[in-house]
């Protein structure tokens, strides 16, 4: 994501549902970002970005509105144990 002041920092969002998500032009709010800044040399080059982590997408605001509890993918366990 990119703020006006052009500051580029890359946003992971953890168990967003299928097909949801920002697109270009959206507002997104997230509130009490976890800013990491990561520092990595591979061979010849170094790479220096941040980074912030989102764990529930129903904690972010898309263009002034809560994401709903329809976009967020919860977890689904299933067995072919069975009990006899």
């Amino acid at each position: 994501m990119v703020d006006e002041s052009m500051c580029c920092v890359a946003v992971t969002v953890y168990n967003w549902a299928d097909g949801c998500g920002v697109i270009i032009g959206d507002c997104v709010v997230i509130p009490e970002p976890n800013l990491t800044q990561h520092k990595v040399k591979v061979k010849d080059k170094e790479y220096d970005f941040k980074s912030i982590r989102v764990n529930n997408p129903m904690s972010l605001f898309i263009n002034k509105k809560r994401v709903g509890r329809n976009q967020f993918a919860g977890t689904r366990v299933t067995s072919t144990y069975e009990i006899h």
